[in-house]
């Protein structure tokens, strides 16, 4: 089964690989995106790279599918959590706050009664 790839005229990279809903004289529709005609050119081709991604490969008729010499791939940030320990007024503070909590405990009747 052929698919559509969608190529920029400026660097000849592989900007879509899929099924175009829609076509005319001035662009081509592909669900909510549209491409100007004026900036692309369409082929149709047999299968793509198992790791195709946007931009990732460029393709000529010539050459077929080469990698683009311009991708870059995308970088991952890893955010390292910061743990910031309690100051020692807010030590006292938890603690008062479990004194309270095991003394309002003690006044509170058990539902149900005892086992």
């Amino acid at each position: 089964m052929l698919m559509n790839i969608i190529v920029a005229n400026s660097d000849n990279s592989v900007i879509y690989a899929g099924t175009i809903i829609s076509q005319d004289v001035d662009s081509i529709n592909i669900g909510d995106v549209c491409f100007s005609n004026q900036n692309i050119t369409v082929f149709e081709v047999v299968s793509i790279p198992d790791d195709y991604v946007p931009q990732k490969y460029c393709y000529t008729t010539t050459a077929g599918f080469t990698i683009n010499p311009n991708y870059a791939t995308p970088q991952v940030s890893v955010v390292t959590p910061i743990v910031i320990p309690p100051t020692p007024a807010e030590l006292t503070i938890m603690s008062a706050l479990a004194d309270m909590y095991v003394a309002i405990a003690a006044l509170t009747p058990t539902v149900g009664g005892a086992s």
